[in-house]
């Protein structure tokens, strides 16, 4: 399965569609690993995505605050069960029990469902109330 951006991903919002377009180039990196990868590259490209992730969840949950956002208690519920998620993987998958291939459907389903689902109804609130982030 090849993991890459695709029009269908866009929300129409280039700040976040651009930021979404970061973590689908650092989620590539993980479809090339197998077993013989040294596990401190894993490691690090673990943390990467991980901070990645928790920089852009908080990038977003700004911007639904700037426009007070209805549903944002849920939305930051949704984005801490994926870094819960992650993180368990992420142990997993350094203790060896888990092959570092795994990660790319797990991404793969979550970016998906949550970014054309959830960010989604986000951008459409601000395009039907005309509320944009200040910045």
């Amino acid at each position: 399965m090849l993991y890459e951006w695709k029009d269908a991903y866009s929300v129409g919002y280039d700040d976040i569609d651009n930021e979404h377009r970061i973590f689908i180039k650092l989620s590539i990196r993980f479809q090339e690993m197998n077993i013989a990868t040294d596990k401190q590259i894993i490691a690090r490209y673990l943390d990467e995505l991980e901070k990645y992730a928790e920089f852009h969840f908080l990038s977003e949950e700004n911007r639904m605050i700037d426009v007070d956002y209805p549903q944002l208690a849920e939305h930051i519920k949704q984005h801490r069960n994926l870094l819960e998620e992650l993180s368990e993987k992420k142990s997993r998958i350094l203790s060896g029990k888990l092959p570092v291939t795994a990660l790319v459907p797990f991404l793969l389903e979550w970016f998906v469902k949550h970014t054309t689902g959830n960010d989604q109804k986000f951008v459409s609130f601000m395009k039907s109330k005309n509320r944009w982030p200040v910045y």
